[in-house]
């Protein structure tokens, strides 16, 4: 045989690479790595009773203490802590340590909005960024609202600087001055202004509600200030009902008026059309939906991320959707669904696909569908055709409601109502068929 001849290995080198450790992830690597620290002292060896760790991260090596004596919960400490350490820093790690320490940094003075939202997007690991947004954009709101800050069309202005100048005003409000009385009388002044209907209520509820997120306790305890006092102590939110949806439109007859005018013209715009409507997919959930998520065999696409951990699920498809989405993948030569964007700021609601949802809302416009979300009523009529056709639980599923609550309080059971006839049995029947 030409070459280097390799020398068999002997039984012993066999076994002991067999017994080699095998590489380990998760907590268990970290039992491993956390340790308890030694120290002399006037000649003699100290040991520490509880884990730390040492983590190097942006140019500084720390040691960490974790303030546990079991090592399986300071592994688990120690992961968090670098997981959250790589993705957001020193601060946030730190902060969501140990939420009590972290508020001694800061001053004692109270904090501005601008500063508490600021504080918030360091440390709010276990919150969606989306999720934020939502809180500071209403936070922002309120203070405007508060201190009557007017703002013309310019404060939507984010191409040359409209926008940053509204927004930098209403940062530097203090947080004192929203009382909780100042906050209800402005808000409640907000819906007069409106002419107090259900819309206007229903928007006050929505903003207060998402601007209390701040001083929720899974962010409050991590924010580092001494002097945050609580805007909405004492205020009771209403929950205003929604209107139970009605359909403005024939839903077999805009069906067909796409497939006759988009699906040939405008391929994006009736592919998104089959999702929204045929899938009951949220926007997002469309715009994210990647061609290795559809099962064309099990007729079904998988919502693998949604606005809530409920809204993760397989969502079936009818015959008439599948057929025509395998038909689409065939030209596809991108990951995604829809055709878009390449990046987005996913601190925001924005959309990779916002041209062609641009695009098919004119087209429902264009064809009679009146609501101001088009896009949503077309995910609202599917839950509806559900709904009719198998009753509200089915419905429920379908929409990937987090309760049948959310459900009802869209819907009314459509489902035709059983009464029992108790000495004949041919009142047994189905009221309304």
């Amino acid at each position: 045989m030409n070459g280097t001849q390799r020398t068999p290995k002997t039984a012993q080198q066999t076994a002991q690479q067999i017994s080699k450790p095998a590489i380990q992830t998760g907590v268990k690597k970290w039992e491993t790595r956390v340790e308890r620290r030694t120290w002399e002292r006037d000649g003699v060896t100290e040991i520490s009773e509880t884990y730390s760790v040492r983590l190097e991260h942006d140019g500084k090596r720390r040691w960490i203490g974790l303030g546990t004596p079991d090592l399986r919960e300071a592994a688990r400490k120690a992961k968090r802590f670098n997981d959250i350490l790589r993705m957001h820093g020193w601060d946030a790690a730190f902060a969501d340590l140990s939420p009590e320490t972290a508020r001694k940094v800061t001053r004692r003075g109270t904090p501005t909005i601008g500063e508490v939202i600021e504080a918030a997007s360091k440390v709010a690991v276990d919150i969606k960024a989306t999720t934020l947004h939502g809180y500071a954009v209403a936070l922002r709101w309120l203070a405007a609202l508060v201190n009557g800050i007017e703002g013309d069309r310019s404060r939507y202005d984010y191409k040359t600087g409209g926008a940053d100048l509204w927004r930098a005003k209403v940062d530097a409000v203090n947080i004192a001055d929203l009382t909780p009385r100042a906050v209800e009388s402005a808000v409640a002044a907000y819906v007069l202004k409106k002419g107090s209907t259900p819309s206007s209520r229903r928007t006050a509820a929505s903003m207060l509600r998402q601007a209390r997120g701040f001083w929720s306790h899974k962010l409050k305890r991590l924010l580092p200030f001494e002097n945050l006092h609580d805007p909405f102590d004492g205020i009771r939110i209403e929950q205003p009902r929604p209107p139970k949806y009605v359909a403005t439109f024939d839903s077999t007859a805009l069906a067909s008026a796409a497939r006759k005018e988009l699906r040939e013209d405008d391929p994006e715009a009736w592919k998104a059309f089959l999702l929204l409507l045929g899938a009951g997919l949220r926007k997002g959930e469309a715009d994210r939906l990647v061609w290795t998520h559809f099962d064309a065999t099990r007729g079904l696409v998988k919502v693998m991320e949604g606005k809530t951990v409920d809204s993760i699920g397989e969502v079936p498809l009818g015959p008439e959707a599948v057929e025509e989405l395998v038909r689409l993948q065939k030209s596809a030569t991108g990951l995604f669904v829809l055709d878009g964007k390449p990046t987005v700021n996913t601190s925001r609601r924005e959309y990779r696909a916002i041209d062609t949802f641009d695009r098919l809302a004119a087209w429902l416009k264009k064809h009679g569908v009146t609501a101001r979300m088009k896009l949503h009523s077309l995910r609202k009529e599917a839950g509806s055709i559900v709904n009719a056709a198998a009753g509200i639980h089915a419905a429920s599923r379908f929409l990937r409601h987090g309760s049948i609550t959310v459900t009802s309080t869209h819907y009314a059971d459509a489902r035709n109502r059983v009464v029992v006839g108790l000495f004949n049995t041919e009142a047994r029947k189905e009221v309304g068929q």
